[in-house]
């Protein structure tokens, strides 16, 4: 039985660093790879926002809670 020989494709075929092929495939890559950390930074920029929100909410609701003890500390003097 004689083996037939293993054809490549034309990027890995001709080898050729400065092909548009490997222009073409390297641009993909880069493509992808911004779509992906954009799409993560998404996610962490939006956990950062709703982590700064909760902060705030809780500071304004201690806040309230504390103006709230000051009054009833003050009726209870007078």
């Amino acid at each position: 039985m004689i083996a037939a020989p293993i054809l490549a494709c034309a990027a890995c075929f001709t080898g050729d660093v400065q092909s548009p092929l490997t222009d073409g495939a390297r641009t993909g890559v880069w493509l992808l790879l911004g779509v992906t950390v954009s799409v993560q930074g998404g996610f962490a920029a939006f956990f950062i926002h709703l982590r700064r929100h909760a902060k705030r909410a809780q500071a304004a609701q201690l806040a309230a809670e504390w103006s709230e003890l000051q009054q009833q500390s003050e009726a209870g003097e007078a």
